[in-house]
């Protein structure tokens, strides 16, 4: 029953969020200079794009989720600070949550015509090991960094505040807020990483900073910021009110 939380709180996540990640991975990829060009273009010519791969984290993220949330909060009730508690959590969440951001950056960033599906995308990658190994240590890092953010500056938010629906907004738009501006771009070079075949990681930082600054780690961050507000609010309200449900029930009598 402990699961259920975090299950379900990622399971809503992957509903809210992933046509909004589509953009921004297409972004990242330096594919459209706007979000609203990303979206204008999509929905003209490939409406099915904001939904393409999105059956291998609809089944590895409330999984994910499950697991990590409980951990978090297993080690919270041991008197650990929040942040102890979110970077376990983070290690755990890695294994599930690396694997799955490869196949579905190369699930979105694919054209229509060559995407045949999760199972055979997976069964190509698999051929060549090297390639799903591409960036694994830099979005493993990414993935402890931003479950270590989220989750320890949620706890310590919402520890401060009242027990009620409106801290967990705060928390959850204080957590997100910090989480992205100190991840994204380290994300950004996990895109292109994963998706160029001959490229370096210094030779993509160093081509990046050239064509445009600073701002260029930061190109996608828009639909992110768009979509974490609520996502991130709905998740944790769904966590939240599925934690409190499950504490309160109790167990059928054998």
């Amino acid at each position: 029953m402990d699961f259920i939380p975090g299950f379900m709180q990622g399971l809503s996540k992957v509903f809210t969020t992933y046509p909004f990640d589509v953009v921004k991975t297409k972004m990242q990829a330096n594919k459209y200079q706007s979000t609203l060009q990303c979206f204008e273009h999509l929905i003209k010519t490939d409406r099915n794009a904001f939904f393409r791969g999105i059956s291998y984290p609809l089944i590895s993220f409330p999984i994910d989720r499950a697991i990590s949330y409980k951990i978090y909060e297993d080690m919270n009730k041991l008197n650990f600070n929040p942040y102890q508690s979110a970077f376990c959590g983070g290690i755990i969440s890695s294994f599930f949550n690396v694997p799955m951001q490869y196949f579905t950056t190369n699930a979105i960033i694919m054209k229509k015509e060559e995407y045949k599906g999760m199972i055979q995308l997976i069964k190509e990658t698999l051929k060549n090991k090297n390639n799903f190994y591409k960036g694994y240590m830099l979005d493993t890092s990414r993935a402890i960094i931003g479950s270590t953010l989220f989750l320890g500056t949620y706890g310590n938010i919402k520890k401060n505040l009242p027990e009620n629906n409106y801290s967990t907004m705060i928390s959850s738009v204080g957590s997100i807020s910090i989480t992205w501006l100190m991840t994204f771009p380290i994300d950004s070079i996990r895109v292109e990483t994963q998706i160029t075949k001959n490229k370096a990681m210094k030779d993509i930082i160093i081509e990046r900073y050239k064509t445009r600054g600073i701002t260029n780690f930061y190109n996608g961050l828009t639909p992110v910021l768009i979509r974490s507000f609520p996502s991130t609010i709905i998740g944790m309200l769904v966590y939240e009110n599925c934690k409190r449900i499950v504490k309160n029930s109790t167990p059928l009598d054998i």
